[in-house]
């Protein structure tokens, strides 16, 4: 009733904000996309497929070797991830990057002069694309690391965001079960495969933050997991996660907040010197770009400054409620309904503090609209806990399917943006 409630209440607020002059820019309260005229006609085949995998994959969560859950739970991921993007036709997995539009001529740059690029990066903002103005340039980085390589332009890229968010379903996994143990992972599993957020993950850049956001925690869990603190592969697994951290930081400003639930993982494994080594690898890695030019809080202010010059109406009190709306959407009804009967505390430890992380984002102003993707890192924290619906495979199939419902009546209205 909560989950359908906040929606409710969002969208009504959004309509009348519209109907009464605000410009909000998100033409489907409370999310942002287009009206749909007629139904795709392969989302039956997508629908039909959900619910074909909402009743296997608590079999396989049961039954499979620990590795065949992973590749398997990945497996489903990518068929139902890619199935939702592909109703719309193949461009369905490439507009989301709007390439031409907020890459393509960054990207020449950067692997033609990073140095330049990054030198100049804060004092050209406001004449980049709206993708870099409220951004650090780590996804020019990358794109321009790709084109360097040979792997250049919309395709590659597009195949880049694809491979890095399916990479986030293992990383979650190992977070759970270095955290929460085995048989939480794999009741949590199909969840995240099955997510009505997939909408948003496979079409936006926004899903390559949260895999490296995942890869964060399931580095610095195993890390805080190994048999003993000093461990050579403990402070190799926490080094890694520093270098994690500041792709993160470099791909979204918010990602700050990912200090939540690194510190929550760290306070319930007592182990403090991964996060020690990760941090100090972090501040060295995002501090070292200043050498190139790139000063991370310059960034961030230049960043602010131009959010406040785009001509929007984004009105706080409305966010504050519409940001939960939108957030439902992406998170499912069997989401909600598990964190009212959760009562693991290990899952809690990551579901609570990716709760305590968009709650953090929504009431500090600074998330104003579009957080069915922005927040995907946090999502992909919060899903775990419909692993406490699970009291049969039948049970956790009847919540999958409703996961997969969600999804398809979204899709079969709404054409999302992403």
């Amino acid at each position: 009733m909560a989950w359908a409630a906040i929606i409710a209440l969002s969208r009504a607020w959004g309509m009348h904000l519209e109907a009464t002059g605000t410009r909000l820019i998100l033409f489907t309260p409370p999310v942002i996309g287009g009206y749909r005229v007629d139904i795709p006609t392969g989302l039956v085949v997508v629908a039909a497929l959900g619910v074909a995998l909402a009743v296997a994959l608590p079999r396989v969560a049961e039954r499979a070797s620990w590795r065949a859950v992973m590749g398997l739970t990945t497996g489903a991921a990518a068929l139902w991830w890619i199935g939702l993007a592909v109703v719309d036709g193949v461009k369905g997995l490439t507009h989301g990057l709007y390439w031409s539009v907020d890459y393509a001529e960054a990207v020449g740059r950067v692997s033609g002069a990073p140095g330049g690029f990054l030198r100049d990066y804060v004092d050209t903002l406001p004449q980049q694309p709206i993708a870099l103005r409220g951004h650090p340039p780590g996804f020019p980085l990358l794109f321009g690391a790709l084109e360097a390589a040979g792997l250049g332009g919309e395709r590659w890229a597009t195949t880049a965001v694809v491979l890095a968010a399916l990479s986030a379903v293992p990383a979650v996994l190992l977070t759970l079960r270095a955290v929460a143990g085995e048989a939480s992972a794999r009741r949590a599993a199909p969840f995240l495969a099955l997510t009505p957020a997939a909408t948003w993950i496979v079409t936006s850049t926004d899903a390559v933050t949260m895999a490296t956001s995942a890869w964060l925690l399931a580095l610095l869990a195993l890390a805080g997991a190994a048999p003993s603190p000093s461990a050579r592969r403990a402070d190799v697994y926490a080094g890694l996660a520093g270098l994690a951290a500041a792709f993160a930081v470099l791909q979204s400003y918010g990602m700050v907040l990912l200090a939540i639930p690194v510190l929550a993982i760290a306070w319930y494994q007592h182990r403090w010197r991964p996060l020690l080594i990760a941090a100090g690898v972090a501040a060295i890695a995002v501090g070292g770009l200043a050498v190139w030019g790139f000063w991370w809080f310059a960034g961030l202010g230049a960043t602010i400054h131009e959010y406040r010059t785009l001509g929007v109406q984004r009105p706080y009190e409305f966010f504050v409620i519409g940001n939960l709306g939108a957030w439902a959407l992406a998170l499912g009804p069997a989401t909600v309904a598990g964190l009212a009967v959760l009562r693991h505390r290990g899952i809690w430890v990551v579901v609570g503090a990716g709760l305590a992380a968009a709650l953090v984002a929504d009431v500090s102003g600074m998330s104003s609209g579009e957080v069915e993707r922005i927040w995907l890192p946090f999502t992909f924290l919060v899903l775990p806990a419909a692993a406490g619906l699970w009291c049969s495979r039948r049970a956790a199939s009847g919540w999958l399917v409703a996961q997969v419902a969600s999804a398809v009546v979204f899709t079969a209205l709404i054409g999302a943006n992403w």
